[in-house]
């Protein structure tokens, strides 16, 4: 399994990288994820933080979602 990930990442992106492993992290979060945690486990600061969850919800791999202050990441799919 882990062999056929880093065939997968092979010419990819250190930002499609990134994404992959954003994405992963919230598939494991089922009932969704902070913002704020995410950034504090991948070092984003706010305006890459930005940029990376509107390019993954465009993509439609989450969805976000506001609960008071707090933004909340949900995955659009389930964990394979």
């Amino acid at each position: 399994m882990h062999a056929q990930e880093i065939m997968e990442q092979v010419g990819r992106g250190s930002a499609e990288r990134l994404y992959d492993q954003i994405v992963r992290l919230i598939e494991r979060r089922a009932n969704g994820i902070s913002r704020s945690e995410v950034m504090q486990q991948y070092h984003l600061d706010s305006r890459t933080a930005t940029q990376t969850f509107a390019t993954l919800e465009e993509r439609g791999l989450i969805t976000r979602h506001k609960s008071g202050r707090t933004e909340v990441l949900l995955p659009t799919r389930k964990l394979q």
